[in-house]
């Protein structure tokens, strides 16, 4: 840190648009003109403005000043474009402060006089913390153009094209003895026409005659480790002969488990889940037979026993139910508590349900179940209707009941969990960093989630997934390095007790501590006979700057460069 003497700072006043223009006068400016270290003062009116910042940027490079504090709004009105323009040689893109005076004083104050006053206190302030400043640097290494997808199904199949066609070589690795996975089991599309069964032949005839993808089936995971290009994913095969498969990123998409209900009267042979329903629409309606080999007259489907929270039972029943009114003319009962309709086309779809006969039926307490003549008696207490106060009871004698299957997460979501850091829902699925903004993001740099694993949605939502985690990889791998800035944590190592707080709680496993190795074994100047001792190691390609490890080092070991102590003790006013 240079000495506040030897700092050169340039104010520089934005009016937002004239909002402010009351309180920087002729004396505010003369003000922040005589502050110490202050070198110029410049003033603009809008500096949200591509073009007036780029020739602010113009009068800073030929200016004195090698550091620069903005006098205006909201910090987020000015970063993310100060960084974006390289500001040169000798004005570091980190070498600048806000001072948010229309948040902090303008706004909450409506005297003006007292704005004024506090507005001085902010910039001073501000001013203060300005000599602290020290220029961040970059840095940048090289990434090999290849990536891993863990699962076989319809969704890794669909992220390794998307991959393979961006000139990326992937290597798509799958349990199961051929790719494919459940969407073999589906015959039409909720929302268009068209069978499933040869889009997905053409898909899986694609993956496997790529030039740009390896296809390995008939491998179980056994770990994953590394960082932002170097991954290297542990793989067993069926002979239990063990190797590893590196890549620069990973995409996980194993799908989910599901688990049929048999328990009780639900292992009665008139109860079938709905790839069963699947493959009897799938042979024309042949099987659409009772075990007498009587035409099936009414067919119900029972919602929301299990997956309260989950679109694909509502898509698959109102498609199903449809496809059994339009094409066989059966009666179709859906049961449930809600329909869930917040898909593409899928409001039209059960409009379109409810207009071809197919009656809905919601209710609160679960439908009960008994068997009469061979048939399935489903007494269930409308909700929607009441007469004369009470629910309206109805019994519907069902030649077979659909019953959806439980959803649960992969045998692999814990131990990828536990090993890269990212966190699991609390129905074990895996999390993504923020399901509104980046919902195929994890908070491992260099590693994308899509599909079931993620959370079970219809084919066309996982399809969505897979293309964008795909996009994801490619934006990084692309040109071929990673750059990145260094505010980042920074470890001192001779305060470094190796306590192990700091990888515990970093989200984002960006320290390591090789507590069996050398590679983070400092020697220590000052010291007779070459005094050693292990210490934690920041990885800054992977660090996000969030300061976490900062707070939780019980020694003080650690600081984040580009919010150092003595910058938050001005701020705090120490």
């Amino acid at each position: 840190m240079r000495s506040s003497k030897e700092c050169r700072i340039a104010i520089v006043i934005d009016h937002c648009e004239g909002t402010l223009s009351h309180i920087f006068d002729e004396a505010m400016v003369r003000y922040f003109s005589g502050l110490p270290c202050v070198v110029s003062c410049y003033q603009d009116d809008n500096l949200s403005s591509p073009r007036r910042l780029e020739k602010l940027v113009a009068k800073l490079r030929k200016g004195k000043a090698d550091r620069a504090v903005i006098v205006g709004g909201s910090p987020k009105r000015y970063e993310a474009s100060f960084r974006r323009l390289d500001l040169g040689t000798g004005f570091n893109p980190y070498m600048f402060l806000v001072a948010n005076v229309r948040e902090q004083a303008v706004w909450t104050i409506p005297d003006v006089e007292r704005a004024k006053e506090k507005t001085k206190t902010i910039v001073a302030k501000r001013i203060r913390e300005a000599t602290c400043l020290s220029p961040i640097g970059e840095e940048k290494f090289e990434l090999s153009k290849n990536a891993i997808v863990l699962g076989g199904g319809v969704v890794g199949m669909r992220a390794a094209l998307a991959l393979a066609d961006a000139n990326i070589q992937v290597t798509l690795l799958s349990r199961a003895k051929d790719i494919g996975g459940k969407a073999i089991q589906l015959t039409h599309f909720y929302d268009r026409p068209g069978e499933v069964s040869s889009w997905f032949k053409d898909q899986v005839k694609k993956v496997k005659k790529h030039p740009n993808i390896a296809v390995k089936t008939s491998v179980e995971l056994k770990g994953l480790e590394g960082s932002l290009g170097d991954y290297r994913v542990k793989v067993e095969d069926p002979s239990g002969k063990r190797r590893e498969v590196e890549g620069s990123a990973v995409i996980l998409a194993m799908g989910n488990d599901v688990i049929p209900n048999t328990e009780g009267i639900f292992g009665h042979q008139r109860f079938i889940s709905p790839p069963q329903m699947e493959a009897m629409l799938a042979d024309g309606g042949k099987s659409l037979v009772t075990d007498k080999e009587r035409p099936l007259q009414t067919v119900t489907f029972i919602l929301d026993l299990v997956n309260e929270t989950i679109k694909i039972d509502s898509a698959n029943a109102i498609k199903n139910a449809i496809l059994l009114r339009e094409n066989h003319d059966r009666a179709v009962y859906v049961i449930c508590r809600d329909v869930k309709v917040s898909l593409d086309g899928m409001e039209k779809q059960y409009r379109k349900a409810r207009e071809m006969g197919v009656i809905f039926i919601k209710y609160d307490d679960p439908p009960k179940f008994s068997l009469v003549n061979g048939q399935i008696n489903v007494e269930v207490k409308e909700v929607s209707i009441q007469m004369r106060g009470d629910d309206y009871s109805l019994s519907i004698l069902s030649d077979l009941v659909v019953v959806s299957e439980r959803f649960v997460p992969s045998k692999d979501n814990q131990m990828l969990a536990d090993v890269l850091g990212i966190p699991l829902a609390e129905e074990g699925f895996l999390m993504d960093e923020n399901p509104q903004f980046a919902r195929v993001r994890t908070n491992r740099r260099g590693v994308f989630i899509a599909g079931g694993c993620r959370y079970p949605q219809t084919l066309d939502e996982s399809l969505v997934e897979a293309e964008a985690a795909a996009a994801g990889v490619t934006e990084l791998l692309s040109q071929g390095f990673f750059g990145y800035d260094l505010a980042v944590a920074e470890i001192d190592p001779a305060k470094c007790a190796a306590c192990l707080t700091c990888p515990r709680v970093c989200p984002h496993s960006a320290i390591v501590v090789e507590r069996y190795a050398e590679g983070n074994v400092y020697v220590t100047g000052g010291y007779e006979k070459d005094f050693r001792w292990k210490a934690a190691r920041v990885l800054p390609m992977q660090c996000y700057g969030c300061g976490i490890c900062v707070s939780s080092c019980p020694t003080k070991a650690i600081t984040l460069k580009h919010l150092t102590d003595d910058e938050i003790s001005l701020q705090v006013g120490v």
